[in-house]
């Protein structure tokens, strides 16, 4: 069937952006239109996102390095920019909204789908990890997300998590510092974790570093959502990745660290 487009644009400034920015922005454009069925949202992250990889030849937009692309043939195209003050198709989620949750994971396996070469990582990480266990989530966001947020201290966690850790077989732990890690594994003797290479020394997040490799940059970034959302509790803080595990698993009860 044929339908008219709405591409996505990524703003004046898109290198700032972390790329679940991008991902909830897909999800609340989708949430706006869903009742259209003559609409298909796309989005065009060119090749000054800071996710662009030169080494990847057959593809200009970022968008596809990650989730399959749907030929659609259109009717009509119409872009919409994010400007730096707001999206005019923004849709701010109510995480404690268990329908509106559900309507948004309805959504996410509707309209955003990952590539199966980063579904079969998710799938075998998980097998060999979550199977037959009770998992703890935890998100700690540090380096600059005291642009947006109050930085939480480390403590804090510890506090939420030294409530319950006795119910749990294991934490799953998710950070942009390589140094969280770290001292988590001081701390406790049974946290797991995907990604650690790409993760920040320091306070600059890894999409921000040109030192790092862009691509699987994004790619564990994914990995660690989608992992998250298949924890049995999760402990999070205000931030893109882990909001998007909230709708992506609609069942999952969280804890956020406010």
């Amino acid at each position: 069937m044929e339908k008219n487009i709405i591409t996505l644009e990524a703003g004046n400034s898109p290198n700032s952006r972390g790329l679940f920015s991008f991902v909830n922005q897909f999800l609340a454009a989708c949430f706006f239109y869903d009742k259209n069925e003559q609409i298909h949202v796309t989005f065009d992250l060119i090749k000054k996102s800071s996710y662009y990889d030169s080494s990847i030849i057959y593809e200009d937009n970022v968008w596809f390095y990650f989730f399959v692309r749907k030929d659609i043939k259109p009717l009509s195209e119409k872009k919409i920019v994010w400007t730096e003050v707001k999206n005019k198709y923004g849709y701010d989620f109510n995480f404690n909204n268990s329908e509106e949750r559900e309507v948004a994971e309805i959504i996410i396996n509707k309209y955003l789908n990952i590539k199966p070469s980063i579904e079969q990582k998710i799938n075998f990480f998980y097998k060999n990890n979550f199977k037959g266990k009770k998992v703890l989530g935890v998100h700690k966001r540090g380096t600059d997300i005291g642009i947006h947020f109050e930085k939480k201290n480390i403590e804090i966690y510890y506090q939420e998590i030294d409530k319950i850790i006795h119910d749990y077989d294991a934490i799953f732990l998710c950070t942009d510092q390589k140094i969280v890690v770290d001292e988590f594994k001081k701390k406790y003797d049974k946290v797991i974790h995907y990604s650690y290479d790409s993760l920040s020394t320091d306070e600059k997040p890894s999409f921000k570093s040109s030192s790092k490799d862009k691509f699987k940059n994004g790619e564990d970034a994914i990995i660690d959502a989608f992992l998250l959302s298949k924890c049995n509790f999760l402990i999070q803080t205000n931030s893109n990745l882990s909001n998007f595990s909230l709708l992506a698993n609609s069942k999952l009860k969280f804890k956020r660290i406010i």
